[in-house]
C-alpha cells in the first residue's frame, strides 16, 4: 500500500504500556493484541477480514504463526533454526545456518543459501 497526495494518513495508535500500534489503518491492521512480553499475539485486518495469531515460549520465541481467512489459511511452524510451512499439516520449508540457510526448491532438491556479510556484519549478498 502506498501513499498518494490527497490520501489521509492515519497514525499508529499506541497503549498506555507505550507499545506502538494498536491499530495502523494506513497498512489495514485494524486491531494488535499483545502478551505480556509486549509480543503481538493476535493481528487482525480488513477489508477482507483476515486474522494471524502467534504463539511463544516463555522466553518470547517465536513457535506458530497461523493465518485465517475465514477458516485456516497457512500455518508455519518454528522449532530454533527449523522452519515448517503448510495450510493445515507443516512440511519442512528451511533451516537456517550461522552461515545461511537450505532451502527446498520446487523439484524438492535441496539448496545452500549463503550469506556475505561486510565489515559491520550486515548482510550484502544472499
Amino acid at each position: 500500500m502506498s501513499f498518494s497526495e490527497g490520501k489521509l494518513l492515519h497514525l499508529p495508535s499506541i497503549d498506555t504500556t507505550g507499545t506502538c500500534g494498536i491499530s495502523d489503518l494506513n497498512k489495514g491492521i485494524s486491531n494488535i493484541t499483545y502478551n505480556y512480553l509486549s509480543k503481538p499475539v493476535v493481528v487482525t485486518l480488513s477489508a477482507p477480514t483476515r486474522t494471524v495469531t502467534y504463539t511463544y515460549d516463555a522466553a518470547g520465541n517465536k513457535l506458530k504463526k497461523v493465518a485465517f481467512q475465514g477458516s485456516q489459511v497457512a500455518q508455519s511452524d518454528y522449532v530454533g533454526g527449523i522452519q515448517y510451512e503448510g495450510t493445515t499439516s507443516s512440511s519442512l520449508a528451511f533451516m537456517q545456518m550461522a552461515e545461511g540457510r537450505v532451502v527446498k526448491d520446487g523439484t524438492g532438491t535441496w539448496n545452500y543459501e549463503y550469506y556475505l556479510k561486510d565489515h559491520l556484519g550486515n548482510n550484502r549478498v544472499v
